[in-house]
């Protein structure tokens, strides 16, 4: 029974605190956890002795105990159920966000140009082509074969 209350007074006491400290943490409400099985285990012992030994109001007030305990025990399990789902539930959300943003940086950009100006206006352009001459009299070629008339 001392090995209980010291228990009590110390360990648990200090991972109660911790526990506290950090709200829905898996880790520190396990370790609250195990401590109350422990404990719960202990008690039992020690109950199951004092029903064969000890004065039957005595007896009575140690199952008293072990009811607390266990219920104790189911509420702190519970909250360690809730908080891990909670984590689940909140990590699984994260993958999915990375995954939707990797996609997205894979997935190419497409670019819709909308025209709100109306139909397209064809508009008729004249190409001409204007041609620059410069009229320049015909060259007549010359051969040797002519000759300049020679004056006397």
């Amino acid at each position: 029974m001392d090995a209980i209350q010291r228990d009590l007074n110390g360990t648990l006491a200090g991972l109660l605190q911790q526990a506290d400290a950090a709200p829905g943490s898996v880790p520190a409400g396990f370790l609250v956890y195990r401590n109350v099985d422990a404990l719960y285990d202990t008690l039992l012992r020690v109950v199951e002795t004092a029903e064969l030994a000890a004065p039957t109001n005595e007896a009575t007030s140690l199952e008293s105990a072990l009811d607390s305990l266990e219920n104790a025990r189911a509420q702190v399990g519970d909250v360690i159920l809730s908080g891990a789902q909670a984590q689940q539930n909140q990590l699984i959300g994260l993958q999915r966000a990375i995954r939707a943003a990797a996609a997205a940086q894979r997935s190419p950009v497409r670019t819709t140009v909308v025209n709100d100006y109306g139909p397209p206006v064809h508009h008729a352009v004249r190409h001409t082509a204007v041609r620059h001459t410069t009229h320049k009299p015909p060259v007549k070629p010359t051969t040797s074969s002519q000759k300049q008339p020679q004056s006397h």
